[in-house]
């Protein structure tokens, strides 16, 4: 599993960046995560989303204890929902690299996925209800994004799961 990671997420996490001199290409690999941490509202949350899809995680960071836990956390969701798919994954048998985010299409992707949160927690919070972090991981799901052709992440990753 490879982590590309934005500075917000290494300076919280304290995480080991793998090659730190280097910035290497982002290729949209089906083993790769672009993880962002993120406050909405008062929460923090560390957002990832699959290089290959832009299928999206919401990960609240209440309990969670460092970068280890971040990654049992991570690999736990990603088996969820990847087996409930069809989709291969060991989540017993992960080797992790971690390196900066390189891909501006990909940050882009995830900067707009955010502000959507951020848009959703604002009408959460003008209704006086809580926000639900469940609700914005399937609504940034099902959201069309450009730079994969104007599919959705959820239909995008169905379809890279029949090509095997």
């Amino acid at each position: 599993m490879v982590l590309f990671v934005s500075a917000a997420f290494e300076k919280k996490f304290g995480c080991p960046v793998s090659h730190a001199g280097e910035c290497p290409t982002q290729t949209g690999r089906m083993n790769a995560w672009s993880c962002h941490f993120v406050r909405i509202g008062r929460k923090s949350v560390v957002v990832a989303m699959h290089d290959a899809s832009l299928f999206t995680l919401v990960l609240p960071t209440a309990g969670m204890r460092g970068f280890d836990g971040f990654l049992v956390r991570l690999v736990e969701r990603v088996g969820e929902k990847w087996i409930r798919r069809g989709l291969p994954f060991d989540p017993n048998d992960q080797t992790v690299m971690v390196l900066r985010r390189s891909d501006r299409s990909r940050i882009g992707s995830m900067n707009d996925m955010v502000q959507m949160m951020r848009f959703y927690h604002e009408l959460a919070r003008d209704e006086g209800s809580e926000v639900d972090f469940a609700e914005m991981e399937r609504r940034s799901n099902e959201t069309p994004y450009k730079s994969i052709g104007y599919n959705s992440p959820s239909r995008l990753l169905a379809e890279l799961g029949e090509r095997g």
